[in-house]
Order: C-alpha cells, then structure tokens, then sequence
C-alpha cells in the first residue's frame, strides 16, 4: 500500500516536471568555405555551402559580420583582390549558425603588356595598340625611351607614332608586381609626300597669295621662285607666298631620314586686265571723248587709230580720245613682270550728216546718175537735161547729157549739154589719165554732138577735155534699140562699156534673142575692139561694170526671168561664169563692185520674198547680196517698209561694212522721218549685212540718190534727183533739178 501510493505519487510528480520542461531549438551548422583563405597569385572563384537543407548563406567581403541584410550568396564568388570574406547561415526557427571568416590575400606580377604593330621600319604612321590580360591593370608608356612609372602617360586608346619613335609600357595593379617592361622601336620613314600647291598655276588677272601643304608629319617645305630645283637651303615655306608678278613657283618637302618628294612646280602668268573704253564702239551723232581704263593697278595703256595691233611703242593712253570720223580703237595694257592684256577694240561709226545741198538746173527735168572727184579736188556729175537756162545754157534738142563741174564746195565750174535733135542721156563719167573725162549713155540724135547713128537708139561713148570741150564722140550699135549704161577705163587705157541691146546689125553680131546684155571694148580713140552679147533667147540688160583685180570685169543687171544677173568676163570678154538671184517676182541689180575680201556685193531692189530673197517688207525693198569670187551667194538681204524702196549705188567703208543709196517711199520698217512722196536714203550695213543705220534726206516731193563716193578728205557724196524746195532741199530752179549732197 505504502509501495502503491508512492508510486503514485511519483507519477504524478513526473507529469508536472515534464509538463514544465521547453524543447530546446536546433543550431545552422557553420558554413564551409572553399578554397580556404590564403595567399594567391591570381583571382579566386570561391564557394561557401552549408549541410543544412534550406538555409541561406549571406556574406561580407570587408570583415564585418553577416547579417540577414547581407549580400546573399547565390553563386561563387570571384576574388580577384585581397579581401575577407565572412559568411553565416539562417534558417527560420534555428540558431543561426556560427560566423565563418577567410582572409585571401591576391598577389603575384602583373602581365607584361602586348604591344601591336611590333617596332620596325614603316614608311608611313603607325596605330599602336597596348593590351594586358591581368584585370584592373592600368597601362604606363613614355615614347623616348625612359622607363615607364605609374606618373607616365595613361594608355587610354590608340597611339599614333607619326616619327621615329621608342614606346616603352608597362603595367601596374594595386598589391600586385609591377609588370616586365615591354619597349618597341618604330622607324617611320618613306618618301615624304608631293607638296600641295594652291591655287594651281595658271593665268591671273591678279597677284595671288599662294599656300603650299604637305600631309607627312613634321615635313618642312623649301622652295623657290626662279625656276631652280628646291633644296634644303632654299627659301623655308612659312605662310602665304605672294606671287605679284609672273613666276614659276617650285616646292619640295624634306623629312629625317625620309626620301624627299618629288619636286612639284606650278607657273603664274600674271595677265593685265583688258582695258575697258567708255563709251564702248557704236554708232553716234555726234563726236565722242573716250576714255579707256584698266583695273590693273600701275598698268599703262597703249592705243592705235588706225586698227593696227597696238604695242609698247604706240601711243600712251593720257587723257579722253576725241573720235569724230569712223574709227577703230584698239587698246591693249602692259605692266613690267606681267602677260600683257588681250586687245580690246571698239568701232566707232557716225551718222552720216548733211554738209552740202544744191540744186543744178533749170526750170525744165534735169537728172543727175553719177559723180567722181576730180583730180583738182572738185566733183563732176553726169545724168540728162531738158533745161535751157538757170545751170543749163544750151540744149540741143528734147533731152541732151548733161556734165556740170563744180569745185569743192559746189561752185558751178562749167556746165555742159551733149547731143542733137533727139533724146539723149549720160549715165556714168570717169576721169582719163589726160585729166580729161569720158561718159557713157545712150542716144536716138544723129546730129549736133552725135554721129553715125545706126537706128533707134545707140550707146554712146563721148571723149571730152578737162573745161568740158568734146574731143570724139562715137554711137555704137545696130538698127535696134541699144544703150550703154555704165563704163571703165580698162587697163590698157582703153575703155569697156555695158548696157543692153536688142540689135543683131552693125557693131552687133551675136545677139541671142530679144535682148542682151551687151559689152563693147574700145579703144582710147574710141575705136570698137570687139563687142559681145550674153544673154539667152528673153531680155536681158547689164547695168553696171567694174574692173576686177585679175584684170577681168564683173557686171550685174537683170535676166528673162526678172532675176539680179551677174557675170564674170576675162579681159578679152570670155564669160567665165554667169549667175541669176533672187525668186519668184521682179528682181534687178543696178550697181556692183569688187570688195576687199575678193568677192563682190550689188545693190538693187527685189519685188520677191521666196528663193534667194527673205523679208520682203511689201510693194519692193532695197535689195543687197554678196557673193564670192567664184558668184556663190554668202549673203542676201533687203530692206524698207511697207511701200516702194531701190538702192542704186553701193561703196566699201573702211570699216568694212557697206553704204548704198536710192530712194525710200516707206515711213516705217526700215525707214523713219520721210519726208514725203520719196526721199533720198542712205543706208549702213556691217560686213555681214546687218542694218548699222538708216537716213532719208529730201523735201515733200520726190527725191532720190543714184550714186556714192567717198572723197579724199573722208567725206561723202552722192547725185540724184530732186522735185523738192523744202526740207533738205532749197534752190530748185524748176520742175526737178539735178541734187549734189555732201555729207560727213
């Protein structure tokens, strides 16, 4: 019993103690590290475990104890400095594990550094890289030759060695060896590169401020200025070479230890500016005063007048040019040291102006064709009259030639009337060797002046002296109606004529048709060499003649078809070649003559506007074409207006264009200011054809000019025909007198 209840009593006791006891937690075993701590040469990979299912690791890399907070580890760890890692495990409802700590302490050499390209010979600059494979190096170099230490230049990119050079590396990290020193030699030689001129060489109007570069580095430029081959003691290039006068300019570039370059040249020509004038060629009313300029500072200005080439010795350039006559300027500057300028040249031309204006006549139809200057300096017109008094003082019949001889400034000298009893007229006169004259026309007289008529009309050739006294008078012809309309004194001192002839008889055996154009040689006594027709089975007129230079004639006049005709005759009367112009309508040639080029140039006037004729202005236009020696055509032109014009006369001008005269009816294209009912014109065309200028002169009546010269002191004169007494006109004594006009 006792036994019992002490039993029980400890029973019960046991419960209550056990009741009472708390279970104790369990404890994170420490985590293990591996590799230990410890002295290295290079970077660890170090790993921490723990035998513990689910725990986590956290960890310290500078001593100081691992909370819950700490960098958690998750994979291995790389040391790659000297460092203590300190690491502890947890685990929800366990103790935390005892703190485990290594100390790695990483230390060795650092890699000797890579250098790439390798030293050597190189002929040009060289990119060099530096490379080390220890992590966190940092890379020193010196690049003449001294040994690098961590205060030398940072490797932070690409070295360029563009000279010969020693680069010397190496490589430094904290706690770690200082790398070998790693040194490369580089010889960077070669052939130095071409200098660079610039601006090229060439011709200038100006000085020009020259460079000269050079792409090798550290190359030095030499050169020189007279042509000599650069050295090393020529003229060190600086800056900027001012070439101020013509040169030659020769560079060279020099390196140590390289190859010089080549020699590079380059020559200015210094040009002077070309003169400029003011006012530039044209043409004007009046005189000009030009002045002539060049921008080309210190440059003297050379002229001449006379359209020669100017040159050093032609005259100085001081002050304005009066130029009052056509001229021709050609200037051209010089300066010491520099090409001369290109020669400038300007024409200038003038309108013609009216000088002189008389009637000659009476109170009847006087007419004149043509005038020359005689060997006194005075002027003898030819044409017709039908007069009896004022100029005239005789007339033979119905209409006699005419000849009226006046001095310099129109003064009536003689004046004379040829013929008989019928109708008469002169067209052309020339002066004789004997300072006498002879005259060409036609006429239907058998008496008075005239004898040996064949029929109807005859050509007719009168010899007279110098005071107008008839020395032979002769008809030439057949018992049909002929005429000689223009004459020349040929060569061998006989005299040649041309006209038109429809006989077949007497001093003509050859006639083709209906009418020829005719050509009668003479002699000096008027005796008849030979004659000859040209023509074809229609009517065919000549109505001019000039002496060619081959001692040949050219004539023009009009065909069958109404054409301008031209042809060429040797000196014996041989056609050589005949040639038609113009189209569809009425076209004639009234004038011709030789030009200087060789060819020749007619006046006329053309109905047409198709074929060789283009811009007809309606109603007839002034006709003037231009053809080679050989009678091709180089160019056709016609001018005027609306209503009816004629050109009868043409004449070269020195400046190698053309003046013709006729008569105008138009107040429009061509022609301005008429005056009314016609009037006499004048008009200017360059070498080519191009309308210059136009003038009409006259009075309200009709006026008219037949013939053109110029006179030995420059100026101009023309003969026609005028009904005017106003206007340009005053002094008529009748129904039309004979009008001599000078201008200049």
């Amino acid at each position: 019993m006792r036994k019992t209840v002490v039993f029980s009593l400890l029973v019960i006791l046991g419960m209550v103690l056990v009741s009472c006891i708390k279970p104790v937690p369990l404890k994170v075993k420490t985590p293990v590290i591996s590799p230990a701590g410890g002295t290295y040469t290079q970077a660890q990979n170090v790993t921490i475990t723990c035998e513990i299912p689910d725990t986590e690791i956290r960890y310290t890399l500078d001593g100081s104890e691992p909370s819950k907070s700490s960098t958690l580890y998750t994979g291995v760890v790389n040391i790659s400095s000297s460092a203590t890692l300190t690491a502890k495990a947890f685990k929800p409802n366990w103790t935390d594990s005892d703190t485990v700590s290594q100390t790695y302490t990483i230390t060795g050499k650092v890699t000797t550094p890579v250098v790439n390209p390798v030293g050597g010979t190189y002929t040009q600059a060289q990119n060099v890289t530096i490379t080390c494979v220890t992590p966190g190096a940092e890379i020193r170099y010196t690049l003449d030759e001294t040994e690098p230490s961590t205060s030398s230049t940072l490797y932070t990119g690409v070295v360029n060695i563009s000279s010969s050079a020693t680069l010397t590396a190496k490589a430094f990290k904290p706690n770690w060896t200082d790398s070998d020193t790693v040194s490369q030699t580089y010889t960077i030689t070669g052939k130095v590169t071409t200098p660079v001129v610039n601006p090229v060489g060439g011709t200038y109007t100006q000085a020009q401020n020259v460079t000269i570069t050079c792409v090798t580095p550290g190359a030095e430029i030499r050169y020189t200025l007279d042509e000599t081959e650069p050295s090393t003691s020529s003229t060190l290039y600086t800056g900027a070479i001012n070439i101020s006068s013509s040169a030659t300019l020769t560079a060279k570039a020099y390196k140590p230890n390289w190859t010089d370059s080549d020699t590079v040249s380059q020559a200015y020509t210094l040009k002077v500016q070309s003169p400029v004038m003011d006012p530039v060629g044209g043409t004007y009313t009046d005189a000009q005063n030009v002045t002539i300029t060049c921008a080309t500072s210190g440059a003297e200005i050379r002229y001449t007048l006379d359209g020669s080439e100017p040159s050093t010795s032609s005259t100085l350039y001081t002050g304005a040019i009066n130029i009052s006559n056509p001229t021709t300027i050609k200037a051209k500057a010089f300066k010491p040291g520099w090409t001369e300028s290109d020669t400038v040249s300007h024409v200038y031309k003038f309108f013609l102006k009216m000088r002189l204006s008389k009637c000659f006549g009476g109170t009847d139809y006087d007419y004149l064709y043509n005038v020359i200057q005689t060997n006194d300096g005075g002027y003898l017109a030819v044409g017709y009259t039908n007069s009896k008094n004022g100029d005239v003082s005789s007339n033979h019949g119905k209409r006699d030639g005419w000849l009226i001889k006046v001095d310099s400034t129109g003064n009536t000298i003689w004046s004379k009337a040829f013929g008989g009893t019928g109708t008469d007229y002169l067209c052309i006169v020339r002066q004789t060797d004997d300072n006498g004259y002879v005259a060409v026309g036609y006429t239907a007289s058998n008496d008075g002046d005239i004898s040996g008529n064949h029929g109807g009309y005859d050509g007719w050739i009168i010899k007279i002296d110098s005071n107008g006294n008839t020395i032979w008078s002769k008809a030439f012809g057949g018992t049909g109606d002929d005429s000689l309309q223009s004459i020349i004194i040929a060569s061998d001192g006989g005299y040649l004529a041309v006209g038109h002839t429809v006989s077949n008889d007497g001093d003509i055996s050859d006639n083709h048709g209906n009418g020829d154009g005719w050509i009668v040689k003479v002699d000096a006594t008027g005796t008849k060499v030979w004659s000859k027709c040209f023509g074809g089975f229609g009517a065919e007129k000549l109505n001019s003649v000039y002496q060619t230079s081959d001692g040949g004639y050219i004539a023009v006049g009009y065909t069958l078809s109404n054409d301008g005709w031209v042809i060429k005759v040797d000196s014996s009367g041989n056609l050589l070649w005949s040639k038609a112009f113009g189209g569809s309508s009425s076209d004639i040639l009234y004038n011709v003559i030789q030009t200087d080029d060789g060819g020749y140039i007619a006046v006329g006037y053309a109905y047409s506007n198709d074929g060789d004729i283009s811009g007809n202005h309606d109603n007839g236009d002034g006709w003037i074409i231009k053809v080679d020696e050989t009678g091709n055509k180089e160019w056709s032109e016609v001018f005027g207006g609306t209503s009816a014009e004629q050109l009868n006369s043409i004449y070269q001008s020195d400046d190698g264009g053309y003046i013709a005269v006729g008569y105008a009816y138009s107040n429009d294209g061509d022609i301005s200011g008429n005056h009314d009912n016609g009037d006499g014109w004048i008009i200017k065309v360059d070498e080519t054809g191009n309308k210059e200028w136009s003038e009409v002169f006259g009075g309200t009546n009709y006026d008219s000019f037949d013939s053109i010269i110029k006179t030995s002191n420059g100026e101009y004169i023309t003969v026609g025909y005028t009904e005017s007494n106003d206007g340009d006109v005053s002094g008529n004594h009748g129904n039309g007198d004979g009008w001599i006009v000078k201008f200049k």
